[in-house]
């Protein structure tokens, strides 16, 4: 099952329901990476008219899941990275507290290269 540790979701997005459809997006991308690519998951990707959900691992134990809209100027975690750089303190994240992994992560994205 997934569950929301923290985020920024707008109040008329439901989080149990971003959490659940994270948790099926990672499990069906963990087996597709392991049973057919012999490896482990990275990213995983979805596309529609609308917008994009990107989920990306961050270690073994949490998955960071951005969702945005067409219009958005974030098309990947890359994007994200490099904006967030080049505009410290304009994106917006929530994190459970210092020191938990969540936060450990974002510090850990702020320090990695573009």
């Amino acid at each position: 099952d997934g569950f929301v540790i923290a985020s920024v979701l707008p109040s008329e997005i439901d989080e149990e329901l971003v959490s659940g459809m994270a948790a099926s997006m990672l499990g069906v991308g963990e087996r597709i990476s392991s049973e057919l690519m012999g490896s482990s998951l990275e990213q995983t990707y979805v596309r529609s008219e609308k917008g994009y959900v990107i989920l990306n691992a961050c270690g073994k134990d949490a998955v960071l899941v951005v969702l945005t809209t067409k219009s958005s100027k974030f098309k990947s975690l890359p994007d994200l990275v490099t904006a967030a750089k080049s505009d410290p303190g304009k994106v917006p994240y929530a994190s459970p507290g210092a020191g938990s992994a969540l936060h450990l992560g974002m510090a850990a994205l702020r320090r990695a290269g573009p």
